[in-house]
């Protein structure tokens, strides 16, 4: 529905209706020119196959039945549990993910444009088309945006290093496999119940570090190739 004249005064001050179109389309082109330069700078962790190139769901579902093949030949159990990130765009923190984003090195004018946009963000309950309680957004990014699945790669990227580096989870020689994500949903894998709960509970001190939700209806536990006792 479009704003008046009058409602638009309010939320954004300093723009008219007729300018609207053109910032719009100067914010979607510089999007476009930092998505470019950030995916061909940055090194994300290989295990969220979101962040590499021509890689989708097919190529996860892939992965899974080879590393779980892998461990089945060798007569091991592999037990999963298949996570779900609820609502995970608007759950990233603004000042957490400006922090993550100069550590992996991104350019200070990138994350000094992101900061002008997130720190002048506001909202406002519209109630009987009158606009009340506006408020600071403090977390959050656009659903549907152009960078926005990339920031989320990055909020959580240092989770998969975690998982990764943690000494738990399936490995095939010296290659950790133990975790797959695409978008917000992961998979754990592991050759050991205990190393398992390790991960999940890893999983859960990151989410509450981070202001993160597993969801718990879409969480699933499954094992392959069962034992006769759990290990």
């Amino acid at each position: 529905m479009p704003l008046s004249r009058t409602n638009t005064e309010i939320l954004h001050p300093q723009i008219t209706i007729e300018e609207l179109p053109l910032v719009l389309l100067f914010q979607t082109f510089l999007k476009n020119v930092f998505l470019t330069n950030l995916a061909a700078s940055l090194t994300l962790m290989t295990c969220n196959l979101a962040s590499r190139k021509k890689l989708g769901c097919e190529h996860g579902v892939y992965l899974l039945q080879n590393v779980t093949d892998y461990f089945v030949s060798r007569s091991s159990p592999v037990y999963m549990a298949s996570l779900d990130v609820s609502k995970a765009f608007d759950r990233i923190n603004h000042e957490k993910l400006f922090v993550k984003l100069s550590e992996h090195g991104a350019p200070q004018c990138f994350i000094s444009v992101l900061l002008n946009w997130y720190s002048e963000l506001t909202s406002c309950v519209r109630w009987n088309d009158i606009l009340i309680g506006v408020f600071r957004v403090v977390c959050g990014v656009r659903q549907g945006g152009i960078l926005s699945p990339f920031l989320f790669k990055i909020y959580v990227d240092d989770l998969l290093y975690l998982l990764s580096t943690s000494g738990h989870g399936c490995h095939v020689r010296t290659v950790f496999y133990g975790c797959i994500m695409y978008a917000d949903d992961l998979i754990l894998l592991s050759p050991s119940l205990c190393c398992l709960q390790f991960m999940v509970d890893t999983c859960s001190d990151y989410a509450i570090k981070h202001s993160l939700v597993f969801n718990s209806k879409k969480t699933v536990f499954t094992i392959v190739n069962k034992p006769k006792y759990a290990i």
